[in-house]
């Protein structure tokens, strides 16, 4: 079949409904911004890394054809686009809002060369709503049409907002109060019912935060000073595996109240309670929290200034061969000379660990004769700044394995140590 007709030869064309217009009239030049905004569409999923943001992505390319078909047939309602569809947008752009910070001054389209791309389709399709208001005027065009148009342009714009700003590699599976969740209900500690009433009405988080900067057998003044340390760089903070006691942050806050920090946990329903927390207690500190694993960061490389970690690393149970995988992505994600202030834990006798796990009836997670730690940041490719120890035993308000332990009546001692380490 040739793809030419010679039938618009002449300058005219035909439209799905039979009727002949000249290739200038509006309704040819809508029809074509449409397809040039599809092409645009076309080479910005094509730059999308995100399965799931390319197939949302293909998802607007083929709306797009229908309102082209819409247009094309006389505005027939059988092509209309559906409120959902807009819904659909406003929840995308919602999320994406969520992952980067607020911004008050003008952009310039060209912070990265993808995001440029981006703004270029954002263009096209504020040309596309313009062109479709002028048809308009002479030929009614739905008011979720309209509507879907103009949303799709915010949702460019804010697409390329993301993609310049956040340190986000991909999009959430979903965001809620904006807390976004990446799905990793299945790693690490979940907490029960009775823990998060604990923890919420109980007055678990308010204990917490409101003891911060007092010391105690574990915040002695090693860790006291790590945190002291950690406030004083000035740089935003990521805070990995932070828990029901908030990792680091509430010493580091209080060493310096205006410091922005992030807190992360693969339990989503600790990262969205701790998020509650802090809009009632805190609500004008520059908080954050999200829930994602930390043997698989969904952050981009060399994003991260200061990554804190309160037994975050130690607390992993599944960190592949040689217990590498948290302490690679902690490297991967640091900017160049970026800092990560971190408390782990080694034990000194793994016989009396394996022990617990055997009366316990559970399979034992951190294994057998781990590398140190200093074996495996250095292995990573850290510089390690200072490391500094302290032996205490488990208790048990520690942890799942403190609270084990302390039901057998055996104590497990522990070698805590803080480490200031620098990407090279």
């Amino acid at each position: 079949m040739k793809i030419y007709t010679r039938q618009g030869d002449c300058g005219h064309t035909a439209l799905m409904d039979g009727a002949e217009i000249p290739k200038c009239d509006i309704c040819c030049e809508l029809l074509g911004t449409l397809d040039e905004l599809n092409s645009h569409m076309g080479l910005v999923r094509a730059g999308c890394s995100d399965e799931r943001h390319r197939s949302f992505i293909n998802d607007q390319q083929i709306r797009i054809m229908t309102v082209s078909a819409y247009i094309a047939d006389n505005c027939r309602d059988e092509y209309l686009i559906r409120e959902d569809d807009v819904t659909e947008l406003e929840t995308k752009i919602g999320e994406m809002q969520a992952l980067y910070p607020k911004q008050s001054e003008l952009v310039i389209p060209g912070g990265t060369g993808y995001s440029a791309e981006i703004d270029i389709a954002r263009a096209v399709a504020r040309r596309t709503e313009r062109v479709m208001v002028a048809f308009h005027d002479g030929k009614p065009v739905s008011d979720v049409v309209l509507k879907y148009m103009n949303r799709l342009s915010d949702y460019l714009f804010v697409y390329a907002r993301f993609v310049e700003l956040s340190v986000y590699s991909r999009l959430p599976l979903y965001v809620k109060d904006n807390v976004p969740y990446f799905g990793s209900e299945r790693e690490g500690d979940q907490f029960d019912d009775d823990d998060i009433t604990f923890m919420t009405s109980g007055g678990g988080f308010a204990r917490r935060w409101e003891s911060r900067g007092l010391g105690n057998e574990y915040k002695n003044a090693v860790y006291m000073d790590l945190c002291r340390q950690a406030a004083n760089v000035g740089l935003p903070v990521l805070d990995i595996a932070s828990g029901p006691n908030l990792g680091l942050i509430p010493d580091i806050c209080f060493f310096d109240k205006n410091v922005m920090v992030t807190a992360t946990d693969a339990c989503p329903t600790i990262a969205g309670k701790w998020n509650e927390f802090m809009e009632i207690y805190e609500p004008d500190m520059n908080f954050r929290s999200a829930s994602f694993n930390v043997a698989d960061m969904p952050l981009k490389s060399d994003s991260i200034d200061v990554l804190t970690s309160n037994i975050g690393f130690s607390s992993l149970r599944y960190a592949g061969d040689g217990n590498m995988m948290g302490v690679n992505e902690a490297y991967r994600v640091l900017k160049p000379g970026g800092y990560v202030f971190a408390i782990e834990n080694e034990f000194e006798d793994f016989a009396v660990v394996k022990k617990v796990f055997d009366l316990w009836g559970r399979e034992n997670w951190y294994g057998q004769n781990k590398p140190t730690w200093r074996e495996r940041f250095e292995s990573a490719g850290f510089y390690i700044e200072m490391e500094r120890h302290h032996l205490r035993q488990t208790e048990n308000g520690d942890w799942e394995l403190g609270r084990a332990a302390e039901s057998f009546g055996i104590r497990i001692a522990m070698n805590y140590k803080a480490y200031i380490l620098r990407k090279q």
